[in-house]
């Protein structure tokens, strides 16, 4: 009926600790560090709140999303209003794509995408200014039939608009989105599956580094 989280030293000393009374999942399935304040010291994101390393709660929206079922699944940073200070990213659920003020929690964007399990923010697709996102889209199918579930990439732009989105037809499974400098040029590109997601938003099939 609660979980915990704190801060360890090097040591694994325990520097502080809050205990939350939730049900399961509520608090969401992973925490993430970054540094929205730049001060050099990272804050920590989990569970639709935003505490600083001293373990102070900056922020938290936990009291609002009543049904646990709607937790946040996975984040991501990114300057999407071109600000200067990056926002966070969150897919969560059947809530869907948001993205929120790091600083305060306030909700910026917010848009439909199935019941969303990956998210990333950044500059994919040709023709935008301001980072995009893309968003890993569950689709569930009759829990009678094998397989149940389907998955297709969704698009918006920094306000939440939908881009497009891919395949036509869902694919089976719940495939991850995954970052990296494919072509070693600096600049991450993003994966889904087995597919290397191209500008124009639609996926190639990559095989050991070669693209048919």
């Amino acid at each position: 009926r609660f979980m915990t989280y704190g801060i360890y030293d090097m040591q694994l000393n325990e520097k502080w600790r809050h205990e939350v009374n939730t049900k399961k999942d509520h608090l969401g399935h992973y925490f993430y560090a970054h540094d929205f304040t730049n001060d050099g010291i990272d804050e920590i994101v989990g569970g639709w709140r935003v505490v600083d390393a001293d373990g102070n709660i900056m922020w938290s929206r936990l009291e609002d999303i009543y049904d646990n079922h709607d937790h946040v699944d996975s984040y991501s940073f990114a300057d999407m209003n071109g600000d200067g200070r990056d926002d966070i990213v969150i897919c969560a659920c059947d809530l869907g794509v948001q993205v929120r003020d790091a600083l305060t929690g306030e909700l910026m964007t917010i848009a439909p995408a199935e019941h969303t399990q990956q998210i990333e923010a950044g500059n994919f697709l040709d023709g935008y200014k301001l980072p995009q996102m893309i968003a890993g889209a569950r689709i569930y199918k009759d829990r009678q039939s094998d397989p149940y579930i389907a998955s297709q990439v969704y698009w918006y732009d920094s306000e939440g608009k939908m881009i497009t989105h891919w395949p036509m037809n869902g694919l089976n499974g719940n495939p991850d989105i995954v970052m990296g400098d494919f072509y070693g040029d600096g600049t991450d590109v993003a994966f889904w599956y087995k597919f290397l997601m191209q500008p124009d938003g639609r996926g190639k099939l990559c095989v050991r580094g070669n693209i048919y």
